[in-house]
């Protein structure tokens, strides 16, 4: 019976032995996941032992505070971790939890062992037995890469909010749910909301009456999509007039991809919309007052030319009946002055067409060669009059029949003939006429009027084609010239 009982406790005790040594080696390999996790979390422990004076820090601890192993903490050198206002505040925090039990949660920065200042956060939770604190005890973790970050977006998030503060145009950011997130002082006052605080309130609750189209436009610069008018028509309350706005709707982004929000921006251009009203409008008034005078000179023109051709008609009638030399004179002087009044109206007629858009050439076939000697006898008698010679050079085996507007090609060879008379004291006057290029339906002529007048400045060259004034003060009476043609 007795080898039995002895056999017994002696089962019982390996038994024993063989459970604590389990359960040691549980608690061994649970405290050694618990130094891993709070290494990989950067979190270690810390106690203060009020009644010994004792410190303790966990692995972690010290590899937060990159001390060595043989370092010993003391109440003394961990305060010396902690540099002006951070000492301050970790020792007020300490002292406030063990002589009221307050138990304190701060950031502080840290200066580690290694000269590097971190941000890290501090825990502690203090222990009373009898009104008396037997111990402090918590937790340090570093959250030097978090914190900073988070101070980074605080920062670039003050420099968004003064920008778009100062920003001089109307501009709102609005978050993804159309949260206000910064506003503009233009902004506020476009839309008469100085006494607002905008930031953080919803855009539909603070204009409830935004139509769907508009709403539209914002969901759609949430996917991406930019939106711009350049005449965007809102009726703005305490305004009697509807604005016209500049408008421009897009995204603003959190990272390349990742959409933020989103911007809009407007420009108050009413005042530049009624300028260009009162521009077109007094365009317009401008264009049906050069039509009516336009309409007024072709329908003077004619009324004046029926008489006119009268006065010619029946004075060249006269020139062939028996007279003396005095009368033939004076009525050489009223027909000469007749087809000169009947040339003058006639350019005003055409100038008239042109400006009213009702000026059309005439194409038929005639006669080049023709056409050029009754050009010739017209100036001809100038010509002579002032002992000029006046020359026809026409290349020679030009078509004879070609199809152009006679009236209109005469006009302005006269015309340039004509003031290359008036210009010219002595020497020639030269017509040339030459071909350019020619096809089986084409032929492209080139008609040129060189003179030996007084020329054009060369810094006046560039503006030939504009009309040549009636007068110039540097000629005299006998210089006026009617245009060059």
């Amino acid at each position: 019976m007795l080898r039995q009982a002895i056999g017994d406790i002696s089962l019982l005790l390996k038994s024993d032995i063989l459970r604590r040594d389990k359960l040691e080696k549980d608690l061994f390999r649970t405290k050694e996941m618990l130094e891993e996790t709070s290494a990989v979390a950067q979190v270690g422990g810390w106690e203060a032992n009020m009644k010994t004076g004792k410190l303790f820090w966990s692995q972690s601890t010290r590899e937060i505070h990159k001390i060595k192993s043989n370092f010993q903490p003391t109440f003394e050198n961990a305060l010396g971790f902690y540099e002006g206002e951070n000492e301050k505040r970790i020792k007020s925090l300490f002292d406030r939890a063990v002589q009221q039990g307050i138990s304190f949660d701060e950031e502080l920065q840290l200066l580690r062992n290694d000269g590097i200042t971190i941000w890290v956060r501090v825990k502690g939770i203090p222990e009373f037995k009898d009104e008396i604190c037997n111990r402090v005890y918590g937790i340090i973790q570093d959250i030097d890469t978090v914190k900073k970050m988070l101070l980074e977006i605080t920062r670039k998030e003050a420099m968004m909010q003064s920008f778009a503060t100062d920003v001089p145009i109307p501009l709102a950011m609005f978050d993804k749910v159309f949260n206000y997130v910064a506003v503009s002082s233009k902004w506020k006052e476009e839309f008469d909301v100085h006494d607002v605080n905008l930031i953080g309130k919803n855009l539909f609750s603070t204009s409830p009456d935004i139509p769907g189209e508009r709403t539209e436009i914002y969901r759609n610069a949430l996917l991406g999509q930019t939106y711009n008018h350049g005449d965007f028509k809102l009726k703005v309350k305490g305004k009697e007039e509807i604005q016209h706005y500049d408008l421009k709707v897009g995204p603003w982004y959190l990272t390349n991809d990742d959409v933020g929000g989103i911007i809009i921006s407007i420009q108050n251009i009413t005042n530049a919309v009624k300028i260009n009203d009162e521009l077109k409008n007094a365009k317009e008034a401008a264009d049906l007052a050069s039509k009516a005078k336009s309409e007024f000179l072709a329908n003077m023109s004619h009324e004046i030319r029926t008489p006119l051709n009268g006065v010619i008609g029946f004075s060249d009638l006269l020139l062939r009946t028996p007279l003396n030399e005095t009368q033939k004179q004076y009525l050489n002087y009223i027909n000469e002055s007749g087809e000169n009044l009947l040339g003058i109206i006639n350019d005003i007629l055409d100038f008239s067409k042109i400006e009213s858009g009702k000026m059309e050439l005439s194409i038929e076939k005639s006669n080049i060669y023709d056409m050029l000697s009754q050009v010739i006898n017209v100036i001809l008698y100038q010509s002579h009059k002032k002992n000029i010679e006046l020359l026809l050079n026409v290349e020679p085996e030009l078509p004879k029949m070609l199809s152009f507007d006679e009236a209109r090609l005469k006009q302005i060879l006269i015309n340039l003939l004509g003031n290359s008379v008036k210009f010219t004291e002595q020497g020639e006057i030269e017509l040339k006429v030459e071909k350019l290029d020619i096809d089986d339906n084409m032929i492209t002529l080139r008609f040129s009027v060189r003179d030996t007048g007084i020329g054009i400045l060369l810094r006046n060259r560039n503006i030939f084609l504009m009309l040549l004034p009636k007068k110039t003060v540097l000629l005299a009476k006998d210089m006026e010239a009617r245009g060059s043609g």
